[in-house]
């Protein structure tokens, strides 16, 4: 990296001109270091799984000559070891990680710590002396160097905001029809928050088709057939698997494509706060916790669910009138796309660092990550279905 940085008259005169095809002679390149859960991924080619040009992950707030219309990739990654001496940043991924195969270590090369798993299931996230180790984060916290989550900004704004079809209530599966108006499907039945045990308390009391992996009582949803089946439903049980700030996944998602309410367990709050920039509007979900037990939440979801108005308001922010009812905490996350997140926010973030190594004597270092301490203890889920309410 230290070579590929050095300070010429020509590369001066590109910084100069701010233009990306005169001050980057060759791509960027990040190297994974670790395996992605035991394999590598690959993208069109054999080597490379992601290519950045500027009309994926534009530049032109960095260097004023950075072509969005340009096709030509300025940022790589690739699994192949062999270009780690002159990447200009190692990824490594948090739940393939392993201290004894680190690489040795070179200062002026940025350490990327990656993973869109929970914390509580990978102590390394946890850890300060593993921590401490890397330069960056790449993870689902939204206060993460880069962060990774599970809906494309922007993207997932266009995709909820549309209003439900006309007689979307009356066509889904209702308790007067003898039919379980609720669905969950899961695959992992020893999440550490024991949220199957929470749902074996609430199917007590209300009708719940559990159709993933756990509690099954009825058909195996296919994965790819889950936004289908979805629609069916009025409501969802979003249980993330764990308790953490900002640990909010597709199980949130894509009840909100399917116009489903969400009946959510995430990032810790009261009164549902951890959802405040994941859910469109604070009553477009169900948050057990306001429930001393799940009796009492299957009492308010046999309400809402014969009461069309009442379900329809939690759909409120859905409408024609744009994105006016989607609340600001909402909006200034994900209604515009965010550049500086993921891989393509690393890339830029070293086209920074080059772009000042080559303009300033003073070294731009980056920061050390610090641990994720922010996950509940195990067993919140199932201590919440056995409350005693007597």
């Amino acid at each position: 990296m230290s070579s590929s940085f050095a300070r010429t008259p020509m590369l001066l005169l590109c910084v100069r001109a701010n233009n990306l095809r005169c001050l980057l002679k060759s791509p960027i390149v990040v190297v994974y270091w670790t395996p992605w859960f035991g394999k590598q991924r690959r993208g069109n080619d054999s080597e490379f799984f992601k290519k950045f040009s500027p009309s994926n992950c534009p530049v032109n707030d960095i260097l004023l000559d950075g072509d969005e219309h340009e096709i030509l990739p300025w940022c790589i990654y690739t699994h192949n070891q062999q270009r780690a001496r002159n990447a200009s940043a190692l990824v490594f991924h948090a739940p393939s990680l392993s201290l004894s195969g680190l690489p040795k270590r070179n200062n002026e090369q940025a350490w990327v710590i990656e993973s869109m798993e929970s914390a509580a299931y990978y102590s390394s996230l946890t850890q300060h002396s593993i921590m401490r180790l890397f330069n960056y984060s790449m993870t689902y916290r939204l206060d993460s160097d880069f962060p990774l989550t599970y809906a494309r900004p922007f993207s997932i704004v266009q995709q909820i905001s549309s209003p439900l079809p006309s007689g979307t209530f009356t066509q889904r599966k209702s308790l007067t029809r003898g039919e379980a108006p609720i669905l969950w499907l899961a695959s992992n039945c020893r999440a550490k928050n024991g949220r199957s045990s929470y749902v074996e308390e609430l199917r007590k009391y209300i009708p719940v088709d559990c159709l993933g992996g756990c509690l099954l009582n009825g058909p195996k949803t296919p994965r790819h057939k889950t936004g289908e089946v979805l629609k069916s439903y009025k409501f969802y049980l979003s249980f993330e698997n764990s308790n953490c700030k900002d640990y909010v996944t597709e199980k949130l998602f894509r009840p909100l494509k399917a116009g489903v309410i969400p009946i959510v367990s995430g990032p810790p709050g009261k009164h549902g706060d951890g959802y405040k920039h994941f859910a469109p509007t604070n009553k477009s979900f169900i948050f057990p916790d306001a429930y001393p037990h799940p009796k009492l939440l299957a009492e308010h979801l046999r309400h809402v669910e014969s009461n069309e108005t009442e379900w329809m308001s939690y759909m409120s922010y859905r409408g024609a009138e744009g994105y006016k009812h989607f609340s600001r905490d909402f909006l200034s996350v994900w209604g515009k796309e965010q550049y500086d997140w993921g891989h393509c926010g690393l890339c830029r973030q070293l086209l920074r660092i080059k772009k000042h190594q080559l303009m300033s004597k003073e070294r731009l270092l980056p920061k050390v990550v610090g641990p994720d301490t922010s996950c509940m203890p195990p067993g919140s889920l199932r201590q919440l279905a056995f409350r005693n309410i007597s």
